[in-house]
């Protein structure tokens, strides 16, 4: 069964901005929105913990059109590179990943640091807690 699922920047959802949101997602077929662009969900600036109330207002405006809303995470942060958030958030605070030639990513944080996996974990328990259909977790994989 094939799905159509829909990127949208929970940046640019607005009251006004959702009917246009609804109407392109329904002439494309679409059934699941992924909410992106929340920023680093380790952080305290993440959208979910900075902007809740337009985190549930993006939320209910797509089910209530008859779709199903996710959130979409960078796993370790390399994207956010990609979409213009900052990739030094945490700089010191996290250890950087390493690649198997030495080389420190200045992208994207080591998986392992028990730091970094407490407070990923932290922002998911969060993130669930606005009961998304689902949750994708973007690996960026990426070692230097």
């Amino acid at each position: 069964m094939r799905q159509n699922i829909v990127p949208i920047s929970l940046k640019t959802i607005t009251k006004e901005t959702v009917p246009q949101y609804v109407e392109q997602a329904k002439s494309i077929g679409a059934t699941r929105v992924l909410l992106c662009g929340n920023g680093h969900i380790y952080t305290d600036s993440c959208e979910l913990r900075t902007n809740p109330d337009d985190v549930r207002f993006a939320i209910e405006s797509f089910r209530n059109n008859n779709m199903e809303v996710g959130f979409w995470f960078s796993a370790f942060g390399h994207g956010s590179v990609l979409f213009g958030v900052s990739p030094d958030i945490g700089e010191g605070k996290y250890t950087s990943i390493m690649g198997p030639d030495g080389n420190v990513s200045v992208h994207g944080y080591c998986p392992n640091d028990e730091r970094f996996r407490r407070d990923y974990y932290e922002g998911l328990k969060l993130a669930a807690s606005f009961k998304p259909d689902m949750i994708l977790l973007d690996d960026d994989f990426r070692i230097t």
